[in-house]
């Protein structure tokens, strides 16, 4: 868990920011519903800088999902290597992604969240969203479908495809542009492979600075929400957080650890006090993945 200096965790700061926001727009909400100077700080102050936490997260997607992509495939050694883990991991996330969509809809249709919603705030919502997200993703053509659909995971130019955010395109870029530094051994090629590898350190380390804002930005997303529409749209959204979080707890609690246990030979107890291990020492290679629990 990360801390500061003195010894504040980055998620007890969030914690934090979210009971402030959530105050002080509850107080501004049953004191002065509806006020000019609430409209002017949703709309000058809270409003913009929750964009800006979420654009500079945007920013560093595209570079990050490069880089990522392209070192872990040169990695790999060879192109036998390559093969045999991606077809093994392109079978892996189609399966458990199946399962999710699947543990998803079953969540979503038995607890119903968005019952009760009155339908003309939810087109309102609605709206808000589609306008914030076109200030953050540039707005282009409708989405294709079938045959358009595949084709266009392939671009005919990786800077516009990036300036779109588009991300299956920029990571079948990505993968190809993985295989090619695999196929190509040598000096300039290993030059361009570390300049890459530098990339996906620098933004990582911009991530970690972006996301030490992230209680601020929380303060003001609450602010807007609880300011603007009150209590009755908080109930409502904090029963969409249960059903999300049960949802990705059962996939996470029963399918990972089932597949962890079936899929890959390893204790699921194991592998999870691991992964918490590694929160404060990365260094697992003394930890044997064959260990039962």
């Amino acid at each position: 868990m990360a801390e500061d200096a003195r010894g504040v965790s980055l998620q007890m700061k969030m914690l934090i920011g979210f009971v402030v926001g959530l105050t002080l727009g509850l107080v501004a909400y049953m004191t002065q519903p509806g006020a000019p100077w609430v409209d002017a700080i949703t709309t000058y102050v809270t409003g913009p800088i929750g964009q800006i936490f979420l654009r500079l997260l945007f920013m560093l997607v595209i570079p990050l999902l490069f880089s990522a992509l392209v070192v872990g495939i040169a990695e790999m050694g060879d192109i036998r290597s390559l093969k045999r883990v991606g077809i093994k991991t392109l079978l892996f996330t189609i399966g458990i992604s199946a399962v999710a969509v699947v543990i998803a809809l079953s969540v979503v249709n038995i607890f119903r969240p968005g019952d009760g919603v009155d339908p003309l705030l939810a087109q309102s919502l609605l709206a808000d969203a589609r306008a914030g997200a076109g200030a953050i993703i540039s707005k282009g053509a409708e989405m294709p479908s079938g045959v358009a659909a595949v084709l266009a995971i392939i671009p005919t130019n990786i800077v516009t495809a990036s300036a779109d955010n588009d991300i299956l395109a920029v990571m079948f870029f990505a993968l190809v542009f993985g295989i090619g530094l695999l196929l190509v051994n040598t000096r300039q090629a290993q030059a361009l492979q570390d300049a890459i590898e530098g990339m996906f350190h620098v933004t990582m380390r911009l991530i970690g600075i972006v996301i030490r804002l992230a209680p601020i930005a929380i303060a003001c997303f609450m602010f807007n929400l609880a300011a603007v529409f009150g209590w009755e749209l908080l109930i409502r959204l904090g029963a969409y957080v249960g059903v999300v979080l049960l949802a990705l707890g059962i996939h996470m609690i029963v399918v990972y650890s089932l597949a962890l246990r079936f899929l890959g030979g390893v204790s699921p107890l194991w592998f999870f006090r691991q992964l918490w291990h590694w929160r404060s020492s990365p260094d697992l290679a003394s930890a044997s993945p064959c260990r039962s629990s």
